[in-house]
This record gives C-alpha cells, sequence and structure tokens, in this order.
C-alpha cells in the first residue's frame, strides 16, 4: 500500500483513524499534527478555522506532494478546485510559484476559511491566490497558457477537458480521475468490458501520448480514496525548466 509522502505520522498505523473521517475539522483535532514544521502548523490552522475535513486535507497534501515538481510554474491553475487547498499549497510550499488560480462554477464557503488559515500559518500566501467562479469551458479564456495545470476528481469528462486544456497549451498538468465517463470514452469496447474505468486511464494515455507527451502513472495512498490514480503528463519536446529558485522544504 503507497505511504503517506507529506503527512507521514499516518504511516503510523496507530493514526490510520484520522485518514477516514469526513467530519469538518474541529480545533481539537489539531492533536493528529503535533509536529513543528510547516506541514503540520498550516494543519493545525486549517483545525483552528474548522476549514475542511480530515479526507479533504489528507487527499490534497498527499496530492500536491506528489505533483509538486511535475507542475510547478510561475502560475498553477486548479481547476474545478472547489475549496482550492491544491492551489495554496502550490503558494505556499513552491517559491517558484508566484501564483494561484482556483477555478471553479461557484465558490466554496470553505475556501474563505482555508485562505485564513493560510495567512496565520504562511503570510507570504495573502494576495496570491484569485478564485474564479466560471465554467471549465472558459478556462482557455482565463488560464495564462504557460500555466501548470491540476485537477483534483474533476468528474467524468470533466477531467478529459483539463486533459485537452494541457495538449492545447502545450503544458505540463497532473490530474487525479473519478467517475470515469466508461460509455462516452472512446477506448475499445472490448477493453472497456474487461476493465471498465481503467480502460479511460488506459485510453486517455495513449490519447496523451499520440500529442506527444511523456505520461506516467502514480497514486496517493488507497487509505484517502480509492479514486486514487494519479496522471501526469508533459510536453515531450519541451523541458519543463520554470524557474530554480530553491522551493521551501516541506
Amino acid at each position: 500500500m503507497q505511504s503517506f509522502r507529506l503527512l507521514k505520522q499516518f504511516n503510523d498505523p496507530a493514526n490510520s483513524w484520522v485518514v477516514d473521517r469526513r467530519k469538518r475539522l474541529m480545533p481539537r483535532d489539531a492533536r493528529a499534527f503535533p509536529g513543528d514544521g510547516p506541514v503540520d502548523r498550516f494543519a493545525r490552522a486549517l483545525c483552528e478555522h474548522q476549514a475542511t475535513c480530515f479526507r479533504e486535507l489528507a487527499e490534497a497534501f498527499e496530492f500536491f506532494a506528489l505533483v509538486r515538481k511535475h507542475v510547478r510554474a510561475k502560475v498553477v491553475a486548479d481547476l474545478c478546485g472547489g475549496h482550492g487547498l491544491v492551489a495554496v499549497l502550490f503558494v505556499m510550499f513552491e517559491r517558484c510559484v508566484e501564483r494561484a488560480l482556483v477555478l471553479d462554477r461557484t465558490r466554496q464557503g470553505n475556501f474563505d476559511r482555508i485562505l485564513k488559515a493560510a495567512e496565520q500559518a504562511a503570510p507570504w500566501t495573502s494576495g496570491r491566490i484569485d478564485y474564479l467562479e466560471t465554467k471549465l469551458h472558459t478556462a482557455s479564456e482565463r488560464v495564462p497558457k504557460d500555466a501548470g495545470l491540476v485537477a483534483v476528481h474533476a468528474c467524468g469528462a470533466r477531467t478529459d477537458r483539463v486533459l485537452e486544456l494541457a495538449v492545447a497549451n502545450r503544458t505540463p498538468v497532473a490530474v487525479m480521475p473519478c467517475c470515469h465517463p466508461v460509455a462516452t470514452s472512446k477506448a475499445p469496447p472490448a477493453l472497456k468490458k474487461a476493465l471498465a474505468h481503467l480502460a479511460v486511464d488506459v485510453d486517455r494515455t495513449y490519447q496523451l501520448e499520440a500529442a506527444g507527451f511523456h505520461v506516467r502513472w502514480s497514486q496517493v495512498s488507497e487509505r484517502i480514496t480509492r479514486m486514487n490514480r494519479v496522471i501526469l503528463a508533459r510536453p515531450r519536446a519541451q523541458t519543463h525548466s520554470v524557474v530554480t529558485a530553491r522551493s521551501d522544504s516541506a
């Protein structure tokens, strides 16, 4: 089973109870994050502001830990970003990221709580994260063409729209799909019958490779979510060396 990369305390079986909880974080839950480092400090601030739940926190933190070096750019766009925690993490821990965008149809209420927690734990994040209330099909007009793209559980075909934008912009992308659209996928019927939702991601991979991208698969811990596959793609013809600034240790 995949271990935790950023929230390493949860690799201890004694702490496994924390990960599956879906209730909103409360100040008393800060005990799950006892460390002195910036990750635990931010997590405690999220508890203090009751900003999200354990599952969403673990999902965002571990996805970020997996993809942070792959998609970092001066601007990172979190598409179908919901609460925006992934975008906040990029601004907080990657110094080369000057700005982050969260794009979703409706601004979620807990985004403001997450921002307050971020500004408390890391004041340099203030004013560097923008929320774009708009539909995904407008992303090509609202998101800079050189922005790194991420999407966590962009439902069904929305993941495909994110990948299409990455292909159009020739920019690195990382997605963690969910609700795979098996019925409308262009994967061969035999694969869809045999592999179900896995066939959708296989077909996505073939399409990205055909478009000139290098693709690899990884995953976050299955203890966070069963939909834990992460697809990382980068244009082959492009060496994505944005800024060589040192990243904050996390």
